[in-house]
C-alpha cells in the first residue's frame, strides 16, 4: 500500500492551459474556405460553450460572417434546445469542427443528414479525432489541424475575414431563424399541468434574477428544461446523457455563485439518485431551487417502451408519486407541492424567497420530451 507523503506539496487549484495554436497558414486556409464557401457552418463543441467561453462563439461568428452552432446534447441533430439545426446542416456546402466528434451526435457525418457534396474541415487537439473523422467522412474531409478549440476560435477571430468573402448575411439569419424554430410546447388546457408550463415558470423566474444559472437534468423533463429556458449560465448532462448529478450540480453552483439564483431542474427518477445531499446543501448554507416535474416514472423508459412495444408492454418504469418536498422540509430546506398550474408561479416565488434549499414539487402530464427538427 502506498502511503500519501504528508510533507509533498499540494497540487496547484487550477492547471494552466498550454496554448496549442493553429499555424498561421492553416488559420489563413480555413478562414478562405469560410469566405468562399455558400453556405458555412462552424461547428462546436462544449468546450466553447457560453457558460465556459462567454460570448466566444458570438465574437467568432461575427469575424467571419458564420453561424457558429454549440453542440453538448446527446441528442445531437434531435437536440431540442437547437430547433431546427438537422435543417441547417443539412444546406450547409462546408462544416468547419471546432473541437466536435464527428460522432453519433452528428449522424456520423452521414450522407443521409448531410450534403453528399459539403466538405469538412476538422480542427480537435486529439489526432485520434482526425481517424474518426477520416474514417466517417473519407475524402469530403478536406482538412484537418491540430489545435484546442478555444485557441483555434481565438486566431480565428483575431485573423477574421478573408478577403473576396461571400456574403453570408442572409444565410445567417436563415440558420438563425431555424434553430430558433421550436416545436409546438401548447398546453393541453386541461387541469394537469404540462412539462412546458413548468418550464415556462421557471423562466419567469428566470428573467426576474439579475444572475441565473440552469441545471437542466433527467430524461425528458430533461429535454424540455434545454428546450424552453435560457440563463446566463447553463449546467445539462452532457454527450454521455448520464442522469443524477443535477441535484449535486445546484449545491455546487450555489455554493460556487452566491449571488446567482440557481434552479435545478430534473424528474422525480433524476432526484432519487442523491436526495440525501439536500441535507448537505441544508447544512451549508446553499441556497437554490430543486424543481422537480414529478410524473411518478422514469419517463424516458417509459416513452420507449410505449413508442416500440405498445401501452400493453410498459414494465419497471412506475414510480410513487413521493413527496420530495415534506422530505426536504425535513432535512431543513424549503418545500412547496404544486398540482395546479395557478399555484406554479406563487410557489416558485415562495422557494426563491425563502434562502433555503428548496424543493418545488411539481406534478406533470408526462409527456414525451420535444425532438428538434
Amino acid at each position: 500500500m502506498l502511503e500519501a507523503d504528508a510533507g509533498a506539496t499540494a497540487a496547484p487549484s487550477a492547471f494552466e492551459r498550454v496554448p496549442q495554436w493553429l499555424g498561421n497558414e492553416d488559420t489563413k486556409r480555413i478562414a478562405q474556405a469560410i469566405a468562399t464557401a455558400q453556405r458555412p457552418v462552424l461547428v462546436c463543441g462544449p468546450a466553447l460553450n457560453r457558460t465556459r467561453n462567454g460570448n466566444l462563439t458570438e465574437r467568432l461568428a461575427a469575424a467571419l460572417d458564420v453561424p457558429v452552432i454549440v453542440m453538448e446534447s446527446p441528442r445531437g441533430l434531435r437536440d431540442p434546445s437547437l430547433g431546427e439545426i438537422g435543417k441547417v446542416l443539412a444546406q450547409a456546402d462546408l462544416i468547419v469542427s471546432l473541437g466536435k466528434r464527428v460522432d453519433f451526435t452528428l449522424a456520423f457525418g452521414g450522407a443521409n443528414s448531410f450534403d453528399a457534396n459539403a466538405g469538412w474541415i476538422v480542427v480537435d487537439a486529439e489526432n485520434s479525432e482526425f481517424d474518426r473523422a477520416h474514417l466517417n467522412l473519407g475524402s469530403r474531409l478536406k482538412m484537418t489541424a491540430a489545435a484546442t478549440a478555444v485557441d483555434a476560435a481565438m486566431q480565428l477571430i483575431e485573423l477574421g475575414k478573408a478577403s473576396h468573402a461571400q456574403d453570408h448575411a442572409k444565410w445567417r439569419s436563415q440558420a438563425a431563424e431555424r434553430l430558433a424554430t421550436r416545436n409546438s410546447v401548447a398546453g393541453a388546457g386541461g387541469e394537469t399541468i404540462t412539462s412546458a408550463q413548468l418550464c415556462e415558470a421557471v423562466q419567469r423566474q428566470i428573467k426576474l434574477a439579475s444572475n441565473s444559472v440552469a441545471v437542466c437534468d433527467g430524461g425528458e423533463i430533461g429535454q424540455w428544461a434545454q428546450a424552453l429556458t435560457a440563463a446566463d449560465h447553463r449546467i445539462i448532462n452532457g454527450v454521455s446523457g448520464v442522469i443524477g448529478g443535477g441535484l449535486c450540480y445546484g449545491l455546487a453552483a450555489a455554493l460556487a455563485k452566491p449571488g446567482h439564483k440557481v434552479f435545478a431542474m430534473m424528474g422525480d427518477g433524476t432526484v432519487g439518485f442523491h436526495f440525501a445531499e439536500v441535507e448537505t446543501a441544508a447544512r451549508h448554507g446553499a441556497s437554490y431551487v430543486i424543481v422537480i416535474g414529478n410524473d411518478m416514472r422514469w419517463n424516458a423508459e417509459h416513452q420507449i417502451q410505449l413508442r416500440e412495444y405498445g401501452p400493453n408492454r410498459l414494465i419497471g418504469c412506475q414510480l410513487s408519486g413521493a413527496r420530495y418536498d415534506l422530505a426536504t422540509e425535513a432535512m431543513g430546506g424549503h418545500g412547496e407541492y404544486v398540482t395546479r398550474l395557478d399555484e406554479l408561479d406563487a410557489a416558485l416565488s415562495r422557494a426563491v424567497a425563502s434562502g433555503k434549499v428548496a424543493c418545488v414539487n411539481v406534478m406533470i402530464d408526462g409527456a414525451p420530451a420535444p425532438a428538434g427538427h
